[in-house]
């Protein structure tokens, strides 16, 4: 059997700062929740794509549509999260 209509959908991506995060300082810039009580990570989402960030400094992206969405939206915020 042959695949001829895969394509790709969504892309995730994850990155990992030199530091640790203050996850309190991201969800009061960005929005979103963190409730350590419950799971142990800072979420948020903008432009449709969903950041789940943890005090290790390990960030996951997912909904990523396409490379010019990473590039636009994700990359600044990365380079943001460490100064928060």
């Amino acid at each position: 059997m042959l695949l001829t209509n895969v394509k790709v959908v969504t892309i995730a991506a994850s990155f990992k700062t030199e530091g640790t995060l203050n996850l309190r300082n991201v969800v009061r810039y960005y929005g979103g929740q963190y409730e350590p009580e419950l799971f142990p990570a800072a979420m948020f989402s903008k432009d449709f794509i969903h950041f789940t960030c943890f005090h290790t400094g390990s960030v996951l992206m997912t909904g990523i549509k396409s490379n010019q969405q990473l590039l636009n939206t994700c990359i600044p915020i990365l380079i943001e999260l460490p100064l928060l």
